[in-house]
């Protein structure tokens, strides 16, 4: 279904529901966060912890480590549906309540953002840059080669990772916490 036709009747449909509740019924525990899981999973191994939603830094960060300590990597899987990219967005509004410093500030930001310098540190601390087109640059395919590969459990192939956009209704989007609140594993 494309995302922005979900619908709060959607979210309210017994078939979603109940699918949700299935998934949610294997969830061993909840962490506080995507870093809490990675930790346990390097620190208590397979049997402790065998899938986990995690950001792809923190699958480089951490999969040499857990091999180290337990023979097995932490390998990032790509869902043929799509991946949610954690993405900040940066903008510079043209409003009239915005003034010419405010856009000039934003724009030197954007500007230090950009410098080669930064993308590369970027790339190097496992963050994947949306724009392919840096990819042909040669000093950055070449610290891109050297972070995302199989020896840090992540893919190097940009075309694996499909963009899976979310809903675009701001009432859906503010409901789909309720409905992991209904379905989540509480025992």
């Amino acid at each position: 279904m494309d995302p922005a036709a979900i619908t709060i009747d959607n979210l309210a449909d017994p078939v979603v529901i109940q699918w949700l509740s299935e998934i949610e019924s294997a969830a061993v525990f909840y962490g506080k966060s995507t870093g809490f899981l990675a930790k346990y999973m390097r620190d208590r191994g397979p049997e402790a912890l065998q899938v986990a939603v995690l950001y792809e830094n923190l699958v480089q960060d951490y999969s040499q480590l857990a091999e180290e300590k337990y023979g097995q990597k932490i390998i990032a899987v790509y869902p043929t549906e799509g991946s949610l990219f954690s993405d900040h967005p940066f903008c510079i509004l043209d409003a009239d309540w915005v003034s010419e410093e405010q856009k000039m500030v934003a724009d030197e930001y954007l500007k230090f953002l950009s410098q080669k310098e930064l993308i590369l540190k970027a790339i190097q601390t496992g963050f994947r840059p949306i724009d392919v087109n840096l990819l042909d640059e040669s000093d950055i395919q070449e610290v891109y080669q050297l972070s995302f590969n199989m020896e840090h459990g992540v893919t190097a192939d940009p075309g694996v990772i499909i963009e899976l956009h979310p809903p675009t209704d701001g009432l859906v989007i503010a409901r789909i916490p309720d409905l992991w609140l209904l379905t989540r594993n509480s025992e």
